[in-house]
């Protein structure tokens, strides 16, 4: 069997796409939540949540840098700080992944 051709654009297999009519101007686009959604809008969504994503890593990435940090002045942090601070990032995650289910960047070519 072989594999669907993809859009370059969002990522969607082609059989998924349909053509829509904006200003006079056609569009490519494809079915979300039963409604109509171009494959610009799509894309352009994909890329701001790479870069909430991407915010998430650089925020965890500092906590463990402060965290050292304090370690090795000899001070840490109290298990309240530790669980206010997973509290926020698991908080921010879920936001995130309820956010980018409908979107696999990875998939993309």
């Amino acid at each position: 069997m072989s594999n669907p051709a993809v859009c370059k654009v969002c990522g969607k297999a082609l059989d998924e796409h349909a053509l829509i009519l904006r200003f006079g101007v056609a569009h490519a686009a494809v079915y979300r939540d039963n409604r109509l959604v171009s494959c610009s809008e799509l894309h352009a969504e994909a890329d701001y949540m790479r870069g909430r994503l991407t915010t998430l890593e650089t925020t965890i990435g500092s906590l463990r840098w402060h965290a050292g940090r304090l370690r090795t002045m000899g001070r840490v942090w109290t298990p309240e700080d530790l669980v206010a601070h997973t509290d926020k990032l698991r908080r921010q995650i879920t936001n995130l992944s309820r956010q980018f289910r409908h979107y696999y960047p990875w998939e993309r070519t």
